[in-house]
């Protein structure tokens, strides 16, 4: 059902402008769609007949460029990073970058501000629709980490929000949108932008970077949408926190299946089953689910045609494709109910063949999530010559300490051992590499190109860090030792090296990072030598972002352990905790 204060997409410059407030800006002010609008026209005027590319970290700046853009530009382009060798790459597939960032020298920029006159200097009458073909291009990172052009028509993004207004407006009526995804691919620009814009629903300028800040941020008790992604709803331990309360409306996701371990722990913590999204940047959405944990049944979408091709694998048409009428194919397999309905069985172009068999990498790696050690995992076959299957894993909390205690060729052969179970020897994989964490982009989704990397670099960042790198360390504020306590101050710098690659999109501390600098605080303060023996108790609670400030607290136990602990205050002064755990030093220090 639709709701009389709706408008479509193409005419939110006829009749989208008006008090309404839009956004919720970093000072949880209220921005109206006429600031909004007015903001927008101003840079409209600079950018006429330009081909523009788009990338703002706030999406109150985003949603004033992308505006403008739509006005007075010839084209879209939404590139998936704003680093200045990527931007280099597409440099010739566009004439401007509107941003609020910084950018290589060569490249022409327009600085996106926020300097709206209330007053709009233009006549509505003479305001037109936004042409249907006009051109917003996405640049995703491709299977190769290569960047990827796939263009979209505006009229295919605007059938896609009507679609779901019409699901679901009344339902979120007087709700907020708040988001977890970046909205520079096609779900986080359709989903906290263009759709809120459409609808009249205000949402949030800055991207929620854990689930304390989403807390905090809805802690006034006004109902709101959340639109968030498989690799936040796996880690929900700070909802273990009575404190920390998110109660969304709906939870929305999108960028990959979630696990059904995390579904079910989705659904205690926000209240309700994630509405989970199955598409991609080039179909838009093709079908939704709630999942609790066990459903697997897709249902599709409205306007979306599906069937299975001769090749058992999903095929569609869609009023979400250029052509409606085209065919698009996917390399998903799927098996059908009698009410058209479906399940998803898998990627058909991830059957590969190890010394004659056939392997399903899929299977492969739903055998692993079974197993009490594994909490993530990808496998792929390297190695052109002499191929093999390969496997990187991240470890739950009994996986960290079985591979402290047993080292990683035994970890490795003890998941042999369990596969064993269900298979023969040659679908088991060959080659190991434990992780403190996968490396997903901003969309949940791993890059094929990103795990090539780190069996090219023999990198296994669990128990130390082996790269040479040159600026390693955080710079130091404060140091407190009082006998057996310890607590240091400390700014994570913005250019350390652990920063590069990790990830691209966002930033981000590496666990094994923050475990490196408390051994080796441990040993400059407490004077212990070498390696712990074990490290025990191990958690990660909350990401650490760039130029964020931590205390480092140490403490020196019985028995020779030491604990310790990395904790930040937020922006409503409340504390979280970020990592902690027990070095064991075993008896060399008791």
């Amino acid at each position: 059902m639709r709701l009389s204060d709706a408008v479509n997409l193409d005419e939110l410059w006829v009749k989208g402008i008006d008090d309404r407030p839009a956004v919720i800006d970093q000072q949880d002010r209220l921005v109206s769609r006429k600031e909004l609008f007015s903001a927008a026209l101003e840079l409209s005027h600079q950018i006429v007949g330009k081909k523009v590319a788009i990338f703002c970290k706030s999406s109150k700046l985003e949603t004033i460029a992308f505006l403008a853009a739509i006005r007075t530009a010839s084209s879209i382009i939404l590139p998936s990073t704003n680093q200045p060798e990527a931007l280099k790459e597409i440099r010739k597939e566009f004439d401007v970058l509107l941003t609020d960032g910084d950018a290589p020298d060569e490249i022409e920029t327009i600085r996106v501000l926020d300097n709206s006159v209330v007053d709009l200097k233009l006549s509505l009458e003479t305001e037109t629709r936004v042409d249907p073909d006009f051109t917003v291009s996405f640049f995703t990172s491709g299977s190769t980490g290569k960047p990827k052009e796939i263009r979209k028509r505006f009229y295919q993004l605007a059938n896609e929000v009507q679609v779901w207004e019409d699901m679901y407006g009344v339902e979120l009526v007087g709700s907020e949108v708040h988001a977890m995804v970046s909205h520079q691919h096609v779900y986080g620009l359709l989903f906290r932008l263009l759709w809120p814009l459409a609808s009249g629903r205000p949402f949030r300028s800055d991207t929620a970077s854990s689930w304390e800040e989403v807390s905090t941020d809805t802690k006034e008790g006004r109902p709101f949408v959340l639109v968030s992604s498989p690799t936040h709803l796996s880690r929900l331990t700070p909802l273990e926190d009575a404190e920390v309360s998110v109660k969304p409306v709906i939870t929305f996701s999108s960028g990959g299946s979630i696990q059904d371990e995390y579904a079910m722990q989705s659904a205690r913590y926000l209240g309700r089953p994630v509405l989970e999204i199955y598409g991609s940047t080039e179909t838009g959405g093709v079908a939704k689910r709630y999942n609790s944990g066990s459903n697997e049944i897709w249902v599709p979408l409205p306007n979306v045609d599906v069937s299975q091709n001769e090749h058992n694998c999903l095929q569609l048409t869609s009023s979400f494709l250029r052509d409606k009428s085209e065919v698009h194919s996917t390399e998903d397999l799927v098996s059908f109910t009698q009410d058209g309905s479906f399940t998803l069985l898998g990627r058909a172009d991830r059957i590969v063949k190890i010394e004659g068999k056939r392997v399903s990498l899929p299977r492969l790696e739903a055998l692993l999530l079974q197993n009490e050690l594994v909490k993530d995992v990808t496998a792929k076959v390297v190695g052109s010559e002499s191929p093999q299957l390969a496997a990187v894993v991240e470890l739950k909390g009994s996986g960290t300490d079985y591979l402290s205690e047993h080292g990683s060729f035994r970890t490795g052969r003890h998941l042999r051992k369990y596969l064993g179970q269900f298979d023969d020897a040659v679908t088991s994989p060959k080659r190991w590499l434990f992780v403190e964490e996968l490396p997903r982009n901003t969309q949940g989704k791993i890059v094929a190109g990103d795990i090539d990397t780190l069996f090219k670099n023999k990198v296994e960042n669990v128990a130390s860090v082996r790269q040479v790198f040159e600026k390693t360390t955080y710079t130091e504020i404060s140091r407190n030792v009082e006998d057996k306590n310890a607590e240091i101050q400390l700014v994570i710098d913005d250019d350390l090296d652990f920063f590069r690659g990790h990830f691209t999109d966002n930033p981000i501390l590496p666990g094994v990072v923050q475990l490196h600098w408390a051994v080796k605080a441990c040993s400059e303060i407490f004077e212990y030598e070498g390696q712990p023996e074990k490290i025990e108790k191990l958690k990660f609670k909350a990401i650490v972002f760039p130029n964020m400030t931590l205390n480092l607290f140490l403490q020196k136990q019985k028995n020779g352990k030491v604990t310790f602990l990395y904790q930040s205050m937020n922006k409503s002064g409340e504390t979280v905790e970020h990592s902690s755990g027990t070095l064991n030093y075993g008896e060399r220090y008791v």
